[in-house]
């Protein structure tokens, strides 16, 4: 007698939030150029692969006018976002506006800008936005969001665009918002509506919720039309977590808009592993209830996942790593090494271990003699538990599962293989 067997597969991750993981990893391919090397459980992997496997959806990458390097231009951009995108991720493009680094201490205009006048300056915001924008979409790599500046708080474009301390003046929130709307409208203007990235405008201070309040209440005052509000937050600078969650539910319902933590880190050690200085050490006041330990790091990120997950009415969106793979290389130093995610030798950390695994991809089923035989691409993931409905039927480092026929009666068959960080 024939049976009657159907068997459905599911490949999912372990966990499924509101809020997603993202990590900017635009120093990824000068670090590779200089020799780093990343490896998870022992074995050696592309860092963007082993990202990826562990969960995380967006890969957030800055983009320079005109740098002094090859890295952080137009073409590298565009050439890393296509490598991200072939394993799946999202792209949020941060464009900032400069040569260089821009940040609450400098926002200074590309050198191609310096003498403009004001309404040349917000013409060329604008076709430079709209410029990358179209490279993005015809390199078929159209990023979902894009960030109009980076650490804006005090303006951008300085002197032209700067607000706050001397320069909080009308005429210059005014400038601001100008330059602000021109970067918008070329970024929108090249793409049809339906197609728009989400908007985001960044704030450095995630912890200080008046500091917030003050520079989106003028934003929305002056008709600035953006998607989400992104915040930094390094808590030896901007508060504990306490501070974060109020600010970032202030922010959601005040506004009513998503929030994400665009950047944010947290040290395994205090050491460091090369000649570079480190931007947090010893004397850095960190939280303490997370000391500067392998675990100390992971329980700080869980812990500030959760905040985010915790904003009300599922506006908090997202948490971003800033330069989690920014190791000490052969030829490049770094002063972030102990806020990386991975040791000294560019193991990967116990900080892994928290993150929600990807769906395994590739999957064949077979039947074979007495068996039925699943299999799937083997990735980044630690471990694989196969599930029969609600039923846990085995957990494997391996890439694939028998089942034995005999085990099986005449139903229908729901089978889910999920990532795993632990066995």
């Amino acid at each position: 007698m024939s049976r009657a067997l159907l068997i459905f597969v599911l490949m999912v991750a372990n966990a499924h939030a509101a809020a997603k993981w993202g990590c900017d990893l635009s120093f990824l391919a000068k670090l590779e150029h200089n020799g780093a090397v990343f490896s998870r459980d022992g074995v050696e992997r592309d860092a963007l692969s082993i990202f990826r496997a562990a969960g995380f959806g967006t890969l957030r990458l800055r983009l320079w006018h005109t740098p002094g390097e090859l890295w952080h231009g137009l073409d590298s951009t565009v050439t890393l976002a296509q490598r991200g995108k072939q394993l799946g991720f999202e792209i949020l493009l941060d464009i900032h506006y400069s040569d260089s680094w821009a940040d609450p201490g400098q926002q200074t205009k590309p050198l191609a800008w310096q003498s403009l006048s004001f309404a040349q300056l917000e013409d060329s915001v604008y076709a430079y936005s709209n410029y990358v924008t179209r490279r993005f979409r015809d390199e078929d790599v159209l990023p979902q969001a894009v960030q109009i500046g980076n650490e804006i708080g005090g303006g951008m474009l300085w002197n032209d665009g700067r607000v706050g301390g001397a320069y909080d003046t009308p005429q210059q929130w005014q400038n601001f918002a100008a330059l602000l709307n021109a970067g918008i409208a070329g970024v929108r203007d090249s793409l049809p509506e339906s197609h728009w990235p989400a908007i985001v405008i960044h704030h450095q201070e995630g912890g200080n919720n008046g500091a917030c309040r003050w520079f989106f209440d003028h934003l929305v005052e002056l008709n600035v039309d953006f998607d989400v509000i992104g915040v930094s937050f390094y808590p030896w600078w901007h508060g504990d977590l306490d501070d974060l969650s109020q600010n970032l539910n202030d922010l959601a319902s005040r506004y009513n808009k998503d929030v994400q933590v665009v950047e944010t880190a947290y040290p395994w050690t205090t050491g460091w592993c090369d000649n570079t200085g480190n931007i947090v050490g010893d004397q850095t006041p960190l939280l303490p209830a997370y000391p500067a330990t392998p675990f100390g790091q992971a329980f700080f990120l869980a812990d500030l996942f959760e905040r985010v997950e915790q904003v009300a009415n599922s506006r908090g969106a997202a948490v971003m790593l800033w330069e989690p793979e920014w190791i000490s290389s052969p030829t490049f130093g770094s002063p972030w090494e102990n806020l990386a995610l991975f040791d000294c030798n560019g193991a990967s950390q116990p900080v892994f271990g928290i993150f929600p695994g990807l769906a395994p991809e590739e999957l064949t089923i077979v039947r074979a003699g007495d068996f039925i035989h699943l299999r799937w691409r083997e990735d980044a993931n630690a471990f694989y538990r196969i599930y029969s409905g609600q039923t846990l039927l085995a957990t494997t480092p391996e890439s694939f599962y028998s089942i034995p026929l005999n085990t099986l009666s005449d139903s229908v068959y729901f089978f889910e293989v999920r990532a795993a960080t632990t066995p």
